[in-house]
């Protein structure tokens, strides 16, 4: 007896004519040793005979045996069975006997069997004999089972031709058990060696489909919300064609106790469907495109981990079944043990993200450390260089005071002068006031443009641009014109003149800046226009002052970040960030704001709206802020009320000092009896400068000017001296 196996190995046999063999009849009821037979009337009892127990004894054993014995005759031809040869093969023994071994072979060993046997009757030589063999046979249904073979061989006693005994073993339940520790073992490695627990799922599917040889699995995750399932990993078999269906996975989501995803979270137990594609919607949520697919029977596993379902996995197969619960406590028992391991590899995700976000968390702050130091070394350049505008602006002031003052004493002898040496002396007064234009916008720029004492600032934007426009367009490369636009019947805005300067400092560099210096169509331009625009929310009037280039322009996204501080579209060690920050902190300190309109290869325009300063004209009790200078030295009375101006008060060069509530005056022009009707005639609201030491230029009453208590500045020329003094007048105001 022989059957054929996964190895290909075959059979013995014998060489030799077939022969008719004739079955041995044996009794229904075995005689038992010791007992009398054959009884009949007038008979000698006698026992019965040693042959017929041993007969008795062999058929007992075939029929007890649990495990299946055939034997077969030389040339393959079964001689006996045991009754267990039925639960096996489905043939009852008495069907068995005298056909060919090879009925219980699949094909080709079938087919092959006759020539097996010829060739060991020619040769005597076999390689199955004595040992177990691992083959197939085949069920009367044709079903194909796993069996466990021996083989032995029985040589007569007579000398007659041999005969085999084989025992046979269903070996079903023991390749199911290897199997089933096959795929946990699989899956255990599987997932443990993914990289991902995407991979890992996928992974999972692919050996349970190859094993249960179902088509198409995917798995399903719950949200982390834990409202919903998600489908997070598929796989078909290749070329199945289920490519439409797959993406169905990703297109919907399974609420709890809705599909049979939904179904197995619910309940933590799988569920089975026969036939999909006949469902509804709340047993299954892709019928149709389980029927365009061609799928029928489908089932869905939950894997637990510490009470909780964490995954939900779904196998379709394109037949239609009926439950087979073995199948799915397989399935179940195999994937059971992943909960652990699919915890484990998204707890290392986590870790891996968690270490990912932390290094780069260390390389952006380890950036923004290095961007840092550039920004303080710039910074510190930049402070340097704000001292030196401002050391340069005072000393050019220190040295131009002198050369003003007697310039104007040689202008006054002008009618003795030739006409030759009066052109001379105009041109160097255009100098002088074109330097003194420098010195004011240094000192402009060097302030800071957040310093409280310019909180309360107003500005003449016509008369601010007379002066700080010569320095301001220095600031723009060769290849671009800087034009303005700024009418003088303009109001004052409420913004001090050296914020108001800092700022569009930033803007006319930018506009530079945006200007490729290549240009060849047409030269690069920046213009600065101001204009009155409708009263603001409170009712106040408003002033626009704009910067408009015609460079690159700003895409959208450059647009709505430009205000963010330590963003540039400029190279490292070019460009800060802080600049357009600077500009809108200083607009919207004085109560204005800022728009940028900008396209991409049209230009930009920054407009800075400012509300007029007619509002701050009156302090909170309602008494005007202004000022009247009357000193006779026109640079020093232009400078000290430059300095008033933009302390917040209204001022004027008068002889007459009106409702003013501050005077300064010149003791050789004004005298103390002057001084003290205004000051009666003002209360408490007036505040008296005096320019020059009184002791020197007035000794006569130097007593009477002291009893008026006045602020003195005995050095009109000493500009710092006369900044102090504008300070504590503000103060006191």
């Amino acid at each position: 007896m022989t059957s054929v196996a996964r190895n290909r190995s075959t059979p013995v046999g014998l060489a030799g004519p077939p022969r008719v063999v004739q079955p041995v009849v044996l009794p229904t009821k075995p005689p038992v040793e010791g007992r009398i037979v054959n009884m009949s009337p007038g008979a000698e009892p006698r026992p019965a005979s040693r042959d017929a127990l041993s007969a008795v004894r062999d058929r007992a054993v075939l029929a007890a045996v649990v495990d299946p014995i055939i034997t077969i005759d030389a040339y393959g031809l079964i001689q006996s069975a045991s009754q267990s040869v039925e639960r096996v093969f489905g043939w009852t023994p008495d069907e068995l006997f005298g056909r060919n071994v090879n009925v219980l072979m699949p094909e080709p060993h079938r087919s092959a069997h006759d020539g097996y046997l010829a060739n060991y009757r020619r040769t005597g030589q076999t390689k199955i004999l004595g040992r177990a063999r691992e083959l197939e046979g085949v069920r009367k249904s044709g079903e194909s089972i796993p069996i466990e073979v021996s083989i032995s061989r029985v040589d007569p006693p007579d000398g007659g031709l041999p005969f085999f005994v084989g025992v046979i073993r269903d070996a079903t339940e023991r390749k199911r058990m290897e199997w089933e520790l096959r795929v946990v073992k699989d899956l255990a490695l599987s997932i443990s060696g993914a990289a991902i627990l995407s991979e890992a799922l996928t992974e999972t599917l692919r050996l349970v489909c190859t094993f249960t040889e179902w088509d198409y699995g995917e798995a399903w995750m719950p949200t982390p919300e834990g409202d919903e399932l998600v489908g997070t990993a598929s796989w078909m078999r290749p070329d199945s064609g289920l490519d439409n269906f797959a993406r169905t996975t990703g297109q919907i989501r399974l609420r709890r106790g809705v599909g049979l995803g939904g179904r197995a979270w619910v309940t933590g137990s799988p569920v089975w469907a026969a036939d999909v594609a006949v469902l509804g919607d709340t047993d299954f949520r892709r019928s149709a495109a389980a029927r365009e697919a061609g799928l029928h029977a489908a089932t869905a596993v939950p894997i637990v981990s510490e009470g909780k379902v964490i995954v939900v996995l779904q196998f379709f197969v394109r037949v239609t079944r009926l439950e087979d619960l073995h199948v799915l406590e397989v399935v179940r028992a195999a994937v059971a043990p992943l909960g652990t391991l699919i915890q484990r590899k998204r707890a290392e995700e986590e870790l891996d993200k968690y270490r990912c976000r932390l290094e780069e968390k260390v390389d952006e702050r380890t950036r923004s450390l290095k961007e840092a130091q550039e920004k303080l070394r710039m910074a510190d350049r930049l402070a340097s260089i704000g001292t030196l505008a401002a050391g340069l602006g005072h000393d050019m002031n220190n040295v131009l005071m002198p050369v003003r003052a007697r310039l104007n004493a040689i202008r006054a002898e002008r009618a003795g002068l030739s006409i030759g040496v009066r052109k001379h002396i105009d041109t160097i007064t255009k100098s002088i006031a074109y330097l003194q234009q420098l010195a004011d916008g240094l000192h402009f720029l060097a302030m800071d443009p957040e310093n409280d004492d310019g909180d309360a600032g107003t500005t003449d934007l016509a008369a601010w641009w007379a002066q700080t426009g010569p320095v301001l367009t220095k600031a723009v490369p060769k290849h671009m014109k800087v034009t303005a636009s700024i009418p003088s019947t303009l109001p004052r805005v409420a913004i001090a003149p050296h914020a108001l300067t800092q700022a569009v400092l930033n803007l006319i560099v930018n506009a530079g800046d945006a200007i490729p210096a290549d240009r060849k169509r047409r030269q690069g331009l920046a213009r600065i226009s101001a204009v009155a625009v409708g009263a603001g929310p409170a009712g106040e009037e408003r002033v626009r002052l704009s910067v408009t280039d015609n460079g690159r322009g700003m895409n959208e996204e450059t647009r709505r970040r430009a205000f963010d501080i330590f963003f540039t579209t400029k190279a490292r060690g070019v460009g800060t960030g802080l600049g357009l920050p600077l500009v809108r902190r200083v607009v919207e300190h004085a109560g204005g704001s800022v728009d940028i309109e900008s396209e991409l290869g049209r230009g930009t325009t920054m407009s800075m709206t400012f509300p007029a300063a007619r509002a701050i004209d009156q302090d909170p009790g309602g008494v005007v802020r202004r000022a009247v200078v009357s000193i006779g030295d026109g640079r020093a009375a232009g400078l000290i009320r430059h300095l008033l101006e933009a302390a917040g008060f209204s001022t004027a060069i008068s002889q007459a000092p009106g409702d003013a509530s501050v005077w300064v005056v010149d003791a050789r022009t004004v005298t103390p009896q002057q001084a003290t009707e205004w000051r009666d005639r003002q209360g408490g609201h007036a505040r008296l400068v005096v320019i020059g030491d009184p002791t020197v230029t007035d000794p006569a009453r130097a007593s009477e000017w002291r009893s008026l208590e006045p602020l003195t500045c005995h050095d009109p020329s000493d500009f710092e001296a006369v900044k102090a003094m504008v300070a504590l007048v503000a103060a006191s105001e």
